[in-house]
C-alpha cells in the first residue's frame, strides 16, 4: 500500500505486545532489523497481556470507556520499558527532547547513515490532555491504530506491524484483516493516508 507525497525517511515499527512472551525475542528482532535495514526506526510497543487483563476486567465490571482507554494507553509505557529490558541494545526514548535529538542526529534526514533503532513511548504522541494525536476512546482502538496515527503525524515513509500471525490477504484488503481481528477496526481508515504499510510475522 503506497501513497504519493514526500514522506520523511522514518520507519515506524509496532512491536506486538504478545511478542514480549517470545523467549528469543532479541535474536529474532535483531535478525529482522539486519535483514531490513533502515536509517531511522522508531519502535512502538503494544499492550499484550497487560491490556488483555484490563479487557477481561472491563467485561466483568463495565468500566467507563474513558477510564479503560487511558488506562490501557498508560500500560503501553510499561510494555515499552519491558521491551527495553528484553532488547537492551536498543535506546529507550521517554522525552520529547530525546526524540528530537534522535531524529536530528541518527539519520532521519540522511539515508546514507547507519541503521538506528529506538523504542519510543507512545505517551509522547497520545495523552489525555497534551497529546498531538486524537483518537476515539474505544476498545476499537489498539496500538495498531496508535502506531498508524503516529506514522501519519510524523509523515513517516513506512509502518511495519510485527505480529505473531501470518497475513495472506493483500494489504489493500485491510478491511478483511480487521474483520478477522488481525488489525483493529479503526486501523483500515487510518492506513489509507499512510505511504506504505506492511504486516510481518
Amino acid at each position: 500500500m503506497h501513497k504519493q507525497g514526500s514522506p520523511r525517511p522514518i520507519r515506524i515499527v509496532k512491536l506486538g505486545g504478545s511478542l514480549l512472551n517470545t523467549p528469543d525475542l532479541r535474536s529474532r528482532f535483531d535478525r529482522w532489523c539486519a535483514a531490513n535495514p533502515h536509517p531511522c526506526t522508531l519502535v512502538l510497543v503494544g499492550g499484550g497481556s497487560l491490556v488483555d487483563a484490563v479487557r477481561q476486567l472491563d467485561a466483568i465490571h463495565q468500566f467507563s470507556t474513558t477510564f479503560s482507554h487511558w488506562l490501557c494507553i498508560s500500560l503501553l509505557e510499561q510494555t515499552a520499558r519491558l521491551a527495553h529490558q528484553l532488547l537492551p541494545n536498543r535506546l529507550l526514548i521517554e522525552t520529547r527532547e530525546d526524540l528530537d535529538f534522535f531524529l536530528s542526529s541518527r539519520g532521519a534526514t540522511d539515508r546514507r547513515s547507519q541503521q538506528s533503532v529506538a523504542i519510543v513511548q507512545v505517551g509522547l504522541f497520545i495523552h489525555p490532555t497534551q497529546g498531538e494525536i486524537q483518537l476515539p476512546e474505544s476498545w476499537d482502538i489498539t496500538s495498531d491504530s496508535i502506531a498508524a496515527a503516529c506514522c501519519q503525524r510524523m509523515n513517516a515513509e513506512k509502518l511495519v506491524l510485527l505480529k505473531s500471525v501470518t497475513v495472506t490477504r493483500p494489504m489493500d484488503r485491510l478491511d478483511e484483516l480487521a474483520q478477522q481481528g488481525i488489525v483493529d477496526p479503526y486501523f483500515p481508515d487510518l492506513a489509507k493516508s499512510l505511504h506504505q504499510v506492511e504486516i510481518v510475522n
